[in-house]
């Protein structure tokens, strides 16, 4: 058995009650599967049984996990997400849709932008046309 550890320095996020989080975290579905067809290609017979972020600082040591039963059990959502995602990349669109706060302690900040920018950003696009498909496709995903 094997599974992929993401050690992060900073705050954890607040824990979301949905597994995908309206799309926004993809990050350890895809540690799993990537870890997967990795170790497949290498004919090394494991199999990856979770994914987590382990935050560690001195005061403390948390973590976040995903399980492959969790992901197994949620690959619709998933498909939907990863099919929406690569949609808009076809369609030369983006689509950043931060919650308030939620970007202050981003580290791309450079590429999208200060939280109020891509907040105010998001806000001008909401009612685009274009973007219905990825906004609305986003609200049916746990």
């Amino acid at each position: 058995a094997a599974r992929v550890i993401d050690y992060k320095t900073g705050k954890p996020q607040a824990t979301a009650s949905a597994v995908f989080d309206r799309g926004r975290t993809l990050q350890l579905p895809v540690y799993i599967l990537a870890a997967q067809a990795m170790l497949d290609a290498a004919a090394r017979g494991a199999k990856v049984e979770s994914a987590e972020y382990l935050y560690v600082t001195a005061q403390r040591r948390e973590s976040r996990s995903l399980s492959r039963e969790d992901l197994e059990g949620a690959r619709d959502d998933f498909a939907k997400a990863v099919g929406l995602i690569v949609k808009g990349i076809a369609e030369g669109m983006f689509f950043p849709w931060p919650e308030e706060n939620r970007c202050d302690s981003c580290d791309f900040a450079a590429a999208c932008g200060t939280n109020s920018v891509v907040l105010a950003l998001a806000r001008m696009k909401q009612g685009d046309r274009r973007a219905r498909f990825f906004t609305e496709g986003l609200a049916v995903i746990e």
